[in-house]
């Protein structure tokens, strides 16, 4: 029998989401609901303006009255947890600081400010990298686990066949694919075209095309995007913002890529574990392709043998541990 309340008070976008902060979202949510009386509380139907929606939000989550035994909170309610009507234990699910979050510097500074005032009200945080903990931590806060993002390994068993397939049917050629990421400037996919459009290769990316570029973009269902990163010869990710962890990259170690990231926030804890390249300057880059090219053997199985030991079991176990350590303190 459920005997624990857990209020969802966290920004959710699509329940069935498999990228990103969503699909974490999806993946933790799903095992809540199998152990927990779980409701998700936060507020809906909000302006499309990208300022208003913000603004929407602080107010609505301002107004919110519940009693549970434990609420899983994101940025925006924790901006509002001094001043809202909840009882019960407080838990922040943190993946990272994203500078495009209302596109206002200045906006995001006062909300930054608020946000780092209420941590101290909060029972536990919960981060998905040592890059997050380690911020927290220099901050002075004591009460902070990491719950890293798992993985159902039986997705990436794609067959070679399949991806020549994909290849075939797409027109992707012969000449050596490199994934440059999502299609967006904060993945850095300008930078790294620029670098690499002289050399001979199929530059690619994925996603909903929101920069231009004169290379492949391609908008798959799930299993095609894996079908994508698998006939990659390279996968790059040069994230320009603090990330809290790169499914992108990891999925890329799971498929046997090599992979090449850049050094911000989480990503040299995943890289260097996994045996992958670190890019410190865009700059670097075609020498560090000509060398995961080399060593692109050699890579794939270090990757894969780190990259797989993040599984849904482990996931879930962490979880258990964090939840029952909260409600007992």
């Amino acid at each position: 029998m459920k005997s624990v309340d857990i209020g969802w008070l966290k920004a959710f976008v699509e329940k069935n989401s498999l990228f990103g902060g969503s699909r974490y979202d999806a993946q933790l949510i799903a095992f809540l609901e199998k152990y927990y009386n779980v409701e998700d509380i936060f507020p809906k139907k909000l302006p499309n303006n990208i300022v208003l929606n913000r603004i929407s939000q602080l107010y609505k989550l301002a107004r919110i009255s519940s009693k549970k035994d434990l609420f899983i909170r994101g940025i925006y309610s924790t901006i509002t947890l001094d001043i809202d009507r909840t009882e019960g234990k407080n838990l922040l699910l943190f993946y990272h600081l994203d500078p495009s979050a209302t596109r206002s510097p200045m906006f995001n500074n006062i909300l930054n400010k608020f946000f780092y005032r209420n941590l101290r009200l909060l029972d536990e945080i919960v981060v998905i990298s040592k890059y997050w903990k380690g911020h927290f931590n220099k901050l002075g806060f004591k009460n902070i686990d990491i719950a890293y993002c798992g993985f159902d390994l039986k997705n990436y068993d794609i067959s070679d066949g399949e991806v020549e397939e994909f290849k075939e049917e797409n027109g992707l050629g012969d000449k050596p694919i490199i994934y440059m990421g999502n299609c967006q400037k904060n993945k850095g996919v300008v930078e790294i075209y620029n670098q690499l459009k002289n050399r001979d290769f199929t530059l690619v990316t994925s996603g909903k095309r929101k920069v231009n570029l004169p290379a492949r973009n391609f908008e798959l269902s799930y299993r095609d995007y894996l079908k994508l990163l698998k006939s990659a010869d390279i996968v790059i990710g040069m994230d320009k913002f603090n990330t809290g962890w790169s499914i992108t990259l990891h999925e890329a170690m799971l498929l046997k890529r090599p992979v090449i990231g850049s050094n911000m926030g989480a990503l040299p804890e995943l890289l260097s574990g996994g045996g992958q390249i670190i890019c410190n300057d865009f700059k670097d880059l075609n020498k560090l392709v000509d060398k995961a090219l080399e060593k692109s053997k050699k890579m794939s199985s270090t990757g894969y043998k780190y990259a797989k030991r993040f599984t849904i079991k482990r996931f879930e176990k962490t979880w258990k541990e964090i939840i029952e350590n909260t409600l007992g303190k």
